[in-house]
C-alpha cells in the first residue's frame, strides 16, 4: 500500500506555480519593452522601405530626363546608354544595401515577437488560465511538435523565397535594374549587333540568378540574427559588421 499511495503521488500533476505582484510586474515591464523594441523595428522597416521608393523613383525620373534631352544622334544615342546603365547599376547597388538593412529589421521583428510569444505562453501557462481550443497550437512548443516532409521540403526551398514583402519587391526591382544595365551595355558597346542570341541570354539569365541570390543572402541575416543571438538587444559587440549597419 505506501508503494501505491508512492506512485499515486508522483504520478499526481504539479500544481502551476502562481506569480506574485513584484514577479508578475517584472514580467509585463519585460513584455512591454519588447513591444516597444517590435514598434520601433517596425516603423524602421517602414521608413527604410519608403526610402528606397524614393531612390527608385528619383532613378527613373533621371532616366526619362535624360531620354527627352538626348539628341537623335548615334554617338549621343550610345552615350545615354551607357549613362542610363550606370544609373541601374548604382540603383541597384544602393538597393542591395536597403535590403540587408530592411531585413536586418525584419530579424529583429521577429526575435522581439519570440519574445513576445514566450512570455504570453509562461505567463498562461503558470497562472493556469483556461483558454479556447484555437490557442493549443500556440501553447505546444515548437520542439514538440512532430516534423512532417512537408516542413522538411519547405526547408529547402525556402531559400528560393524572399523573406518579406518589402524584400520581394526590392530583390525584383533590383534584379530587372541589373538586368536592364547589362543588356543597355552590351546594347551600346555594339555587342547586341553582332551577337544578339548570347546578349538576351545574358540579361535573361542575370534577373532569375541574382533574384535567388538577393533572397538567399536575406536568409542568411535572417538565420544568423534570430537563431544566433536569440532576444539579446544589445548586439554590436556579437555581430558588428552586419547588425551595426541595421
Amino acid at each position: 500500500m505506501p508503494k501505491a499511495k508512492q506512485q499515486i503521488a508522483q504520478a499526481a500533476p504539479e500544481l502551476p506555480v502562481r506569480l506574485d505582484e513584484k514577479a508578475l510586474e517584472v514580467i509585463m515591464k519585460e513584455y512591454d519593452a519588447l513591444r516597444e523594441l517590435y514598434s520601433q523595428a517596425e516603423a524602421g522597416a517602414q521608413s527604410i522601405f519608403n526610402f528606397y521608393l524614393t531612390l527608385v523613383t528619383t532613378v527613373g525620373g533621371a532616366i526619362v530626363l535624360i531620354l527627352q534631352l538626348s539628341p537623335p544622334g548615334a554617338g549621343t544615342y550610345d552615350n545615354s546608354q551607357f549613362l542610363i546603365s550606370g544609373l541601374l547599376v548604382f540603383a541597384a547597388v544602393i538597393g542591395s544595401v536597403y535590403l540587408s538593412s530592411l531585413t536586418g529589421r525584419y530579424a529583429h521583428m521577429s526575435r522581439y515577437a519570440q519574445g513576445i510569444d514566450a512570455i504570453r505562453r509562461h505567463l498562461i501557462e503558470t497562472l493556469d488560465v483556461p483558454m479556447p481550443a484555437v490557442y493549443r497550437p500556440f501553447l505546444t512548443s515548437p520542439k514538440d511538435k512532430p516534423s512532417r516532409l512537408g516542413r522538411r521540403l519547405i526547408g529547402w526551398t525556402i531559400w528560393l523565397g524572399p523573406t518579406g514583402t518589402y524584400q520581394l519587391f526590392i530583390a525584383a526591382v533590383n534584379s530587372l535594374s541589373l538586368a536592364a544595365a547589362v543588356w543597355l551595355f552590351l546594347l551600346a558597346s555594339g555587342v547586341v549587333q553582332a551577337q544578339m542570341a548570347r546578349s538576351i541570354l545574358a540579361a535573361v539569365l542575370i534577373c532569375p540568378a541574382t533574384f535567388v541570390v538577393y533572397n538567399i543572402y536575406s536568409r542568411l541575416i535572417m538565420n544568423r540574427l534570430v537563431q544566433g543571438l536569440g532576444l539579446q538587444v544589445d548586439t554590436l559587440r556579437e555581430m558588428p559588421f552586419i547588425t551595426g549597419k541595421q
